[in-house]
């Protein structure tokens, strides 16, 4: 059973390893979510915005929202990852915080916008996490949720597919029920059937050696290539906080 304890412990080693944005964002699918968030937020975040990054990593989301905002937070359960924010970081409006999504150290109602990118499936009880974000998340709040549209745990292949820090399986349905409870959905954006079927493949073969030797060099030298232009298995919400 995964409890608290050995996600803390996973999480510590996962960082400890490697830059986990630098590797996540060499894969095409993750380049293209990024694109879409960051188009998403570049409507939404205004000079007077308070941010919060929910499980932030490394920060890339906390350098992005702090060039418009006018203070950005970033919380994480790993030290490593959070160490690296802090290191890497070139802006005066950002802090970062160690904890838990599940119990997060601020007054009600004090953020403006919440991003959740690719956090919901690494939650021990997702409802719990949303709810704390809807706390702290003022009247009329934003808040970003994305998450791989995956299979249930059940279906999947433990040999094919070990352990990678996710918990928690969503379709379009469950993940739009997830966020609706305390937001009202304004924009949703779900992979199509060819989508989810390219990804699938291209997941089976990615962890080939050969792949990962095509991918690292795909991305360090070629940059815009075939990569780059990997479906986006995630989906995507936007919502706004719903009157008390």
């Amino acid at each position: 059973m995964v409890t608290t304890k050995k996600l803390f412990k996973y999480y510590e080693n996962e960082g400890n390893q490697d830059h986990c944005q630098r590797v996540m964002y060499a894969d095409g699918a993750h380049i293209n979510l990024r694109g879409i968030i960051t188009g998403l937020l570049s409507q939404s975040v205004r000079q007077d915005s308070i941010c919060l990054d929910a499980g932030c990593a490394e920060g890339w989301y906390c350098k992005l929202l702090s060039l418009k905002a006018d203070f950005v937070v970033g919380v994480d359960i790993s030290i490593p990852k959070l160490r690296r924010a802090i290191a890497e970081q070139n802006s005066t409006n950002v802090s970062y915080v160690m904890g838990s999504w599940d119990c997060l150290p601020f007054r009600d109602e004090f953020f403006s916008i919440v991003t959740f990118i690719e956090g919901p499936e690494h939650c021990l009880k997702p409802e719990r996490t949303l709810d704390e974000l809807h706390r702290v998340a003022k009247k009329q709040g934003l808040i970003f949720v994305s998450a791989p549209i995956e299979k249930p745990s059940t279906e999947k292949d433990p040999l094919i597919e070990p352990f990678e820090g996710h918990l928690s399986f969503f379709s379009p349905s469950s993940l739009m029920k997830l966020v609706e409870k305390g937001f009202h959905i304004t924009q949703t954006r779900f992979p199509s059937s060819s989508e989810s079927v390219v990804h699938r493949m291209k997941h089976a073969t990615s962890k080939t050696g050969a792949a990962r030797i095509i991918r690292r060099f795909d991305h360090i030298l070629l940059h815009d290539s075939i990569l780059s232009r990997s479906p986006v298995p995630h989906g995507i919400i936007v919502g706004k906080k719903k009157a008390e």
